[in-house]
């Protein structure tokens, strides 16, 4: 009878964030959690940049905020270039040149 979506096993919904606030005892969707950011609004990340033969970092500016494997836009601190890179971990993101 319950939707396809339920969240059966706790563990599918540790470490995660909730979308919309929820009553005690409530049931609980996977269309109503989301996965935590990595990356913060305004904190200062490694960008990587890599080709097929060498790879580069620089500091840069998270310009919003992103979860793992979501595309941002970064601020390189030395360019001054705002670029859009894929978030790979805390405080870190990736773009191909």
């Amino acid at each position: 009878m319950l939707d396809a979506g339920l969240i059966q096993d706790p563990k599918q919904a540790i470490g995660q964030k909730l979308k919309v606030s929820l009553p005690a005892g409530a049931i609980l969707y996977a269309q109503s959690i989301d996965a935590p950011p990595l990356v913060n609004r305004g904190e200062r990340v490694t960008i990587m940049a890599k080709s097929q033969a060498i790879q580069i970092t620089a500091h840069g500016e998270a310009r919003n905020s992103g979860a793992l494997g979501e595309m941002i836009r970064v601020k390189n601190l030395t360019s001054r270039r705002e670029i859009q890179a894929r978030v790979l971990s805390p405080g870190v993101v990736e773009t191909e040149f």
